[in-house]
């Protein structure tokens, strides 16, 4: 079998090189506070604008049914509970007023409504 070309074995270094580089890279990076919260703003925001632009169907929707189904009752869960999980987790994220006692009570509410809402959908 004859020898790979050489500009084959520098692009399989150079991909190797480039792959080491991007994985020490990985590794190191670490999410500061201040990136954690600007991902929460980014999170409520989409969960406002998600609530807004579905509004009017909502409205229309308990309009066209009058009665209460289950499957109503289930989209205002799915709906309502998720909201409420991103609300309190970043209530308890971003509220710098609670006590020793209050923190440890509400450090387990945030993970009770998530699983809340993943049980919900």
């Amino acid at each position: 079998m004859p020898p790979p070309p050489i500009t084959a074995m520098a692009s399989q270094r150079n991909l190797q090189r480039g792959l080491g580089i991007f994985l020490v890279a990985a590794t190191s990076i670490s999410l500061s506070s201040q990136t954690a919260a600007y991902m929460r703003v980014a999170a409520m925001t989409l969960a406002a604008y998600d609530w807004f632009i579905t509004l009017r169907p909502e409205c229309r929707l308990y309009k066209r049914h009058k009665a209460i189904s289950r499957a109503v009752i289930l989209f205002v869960l799915i709906r309502y509970v998720s909201i409420a999980a991103i609300v309190i987790s970043n209530i308890g994220f971003f509220g710098t007023g609670f006590s020793a006692r209050a923190c440890h009570h509400y450090h387990l509410v945030a993970p009770l409504t998530k699983s809340a809402s993943v049980v919900v959908e």
